[in-house]
């Protein structure tokens, strides 16, 4: 399996696990959120930080919590616990994977010199990963609501998650080499748009 589908498929275990606990009666009693809000939190939080069961575990832990102030040395416990839930999932279709399968050995100043490009490429593509991010969700969402009643309303609504089975992580062999990455997720949304979207 490729990095962004173990991305994909670490993302969509945490969501279910923590949509389990966030749609429990103790934490429903707790929430002014409706259940659709609650669900568009709980997939912002698996997408990204995609921990297993970790957010669940630190949500049902809140929950249970009197007067709802977790001690300091809690709120600590938990980051650790969500970082290593972040680095367990990811680790396996992430970086270190690539760099095996490629045979490459880095000595431990080139691998955070390498970490540290990542990052400071990802900060200049923000804007523009915000962006399509945020394009991808309203898109769909109006999508949904002016198929609503259409006769095939069950397709349109389903959109999103069959997006997210296929939304990249990276740009593969097929990208413009004159793209970026968030050049080229955004052409491959509105691929997905044109062969999904059509009424």
């Amino acid at each position: 399996m490729n990095a962004p589908n173990v991305y994909a498929q670490a993302s969509i275990k945490t969501a279910d696990n923590l949509r389990s606990v966030a749609h429990s009666a103790a934490v429903r009693e707790l929430s002014q959120l409706s259940l659709p809000e609650i669900d568009t939190a709980v997939d912002a939080v698996a997408q990204f930080a995609p921990a297993g069961n970790v957010p669940g575990v630190i949500l049902n832990g809140l929950a249970r919590l009197p007067g709802r102030r977790p001690p300091a040395a809690n709120v600590h416990r938990d980051i650790n616990l969500l970082f290593k839930g972040v680095e367990a999932a990811l680790d396996k279709g992430g970086f270190d994977t690539m760099m095996g399968k490629h045979q490459i050995a880095l000595h431990p100043v080139d691998r955070i010199t390498a970490w540290l490009m990542v990052a400071i490429h990802l900060l200049h593509q923000y804007p523009d990963l915000l962006a399509n991010e945020w394009r991808e969700r309203v898109y769909l969402a109006t999508l949904q609501e002016v198929t609503a009643v259409q006769p095939d309303a069950a397709h349109y609504a389903g959109l999103y998650a069959a997006w997210e089975q296929q939304r990249p992580y990276g740009r593969d062999r097929d990208a413009d080499p004159n793209h970026n990455f968030a050049a080229y997720r955004r052409h491959k949304f509105d691929q997905f748009l044109a062969a999904n979207g059509s009424t």
